[in-house]
């Protein structure tokens, strides 16, 4: 079954702010990571979003301005950086390590200057949220509620980019100067570290030997992160992998567990 695509309506919108006002006056909320509790299935995702951004601004800022600007109808912006490196390619590689660019275009948006969209004062929301998740335990994380702050977070970036004006959520900047820093990021340590990098997918890139580029690796990290000071990497060790192609490939972890992508496992 599939789903129609959402409407814009504008008399839907105003339901959808009388609506967000409402649960911001009827609800007390600790911090804005609770409003994520909230039950709205009974919503459109679109109208989800729209209505749990009215009421963590609401929450935060005392107030709901939205401001109606143009926005150019089929806008589309860089997709992010796959490469395989053709000396690794279907060759089983040991000790395999990879580094993770945690919520890679969330970071970099919040590094963007300016107000990020139409609603005033929403990149000092998600600024909060993004650093209230990041300080939860790992165990929290996994609760319903963080789940959901996480999708939410991820979303932003999915609801700036889409047409208008189906959505009510307007950008203010130019997305694709995002995704080519995503890509310049990883472009960066493919140049550096030529004779070791294995694959590389948006947020994420694998090198081989990883012993004899450490601590060089390490201050390029550094020197990334203190570029964009949101910007946070995961250093992991795996057991090895065989990569084929770009999406398609196979990590066995040292505990035996695998990740499988692009590839059916025929026991």
């Amino acid at each position: 079954m599939t789903q129609e695509k959402y409407q814009y309506s504008a008399v839907k919108e105003k339901e959808l702010i009388k609506r967000a006002n409402q649960i911001a006056n009827q609800h007390k909320f600790d911090s804005l990571l609770d409003i994520f509790k909230i039950d709205l299935q009974d919503l459109h995702i679109v109208e989800k979003f729209f209505i749990t951004t009215c009421v963590l601004c609401i929450h935060k800022n005392g107030y709901l301005k939205i401001e109606n600007i143009d926005c150019d109808e089929g806008k589309s912006y860089i997709g992010g950086l796959v490469e395989l490196n053709d000396k690794f390619k279907n060759k089983v590689i040991e000790n395999l390590t990879s580094v993770e660019f945690l919520s890679i275009y969330p970071s970099l948006i919040l590094n963007h200057k300016e107000e990020i969209c139409n609603i005033e004062g929403f990149k000092s929301v998600y600024e909060d949220i993004f650093n209230s998740y990041r300080e939860l335990s790992i165990e929290d994380k996994k609760q319903d509620h963080a789940q959901e702050a996480k999708k939410y977070m991820n979303m932003v970036f999915g609801m700036l980019g889409s047409s208008c004006p189906d959505s009510y959520f307007k950008s203010k900047i130019n997305l694709s100067s995002i995704t080519l820093k995503a890509k310049m990021i990883l472009k960066s340590l493919i140049s550096k570290f030529e004779g070791h990098w294995v694959y590389a997918d948006t947020d994420s890139i694998y090198f081989a030997r990883y012993e004899e580029i450490e601590f060089r690796l390490e201050e390029e990290l550094n020197k990334i992160m203190d570029r964009y000071n949101y910007l946070k990497a995961d250093v992991e060790i795996h057991g090895y992998g065989i990569f084929i192609a770009k999406k398609k490939f196979l990590l066995v972890e040292r505990d035996c567990s695998r990740k499988v992508k692009g590839l059916r496992i025929v026991s």
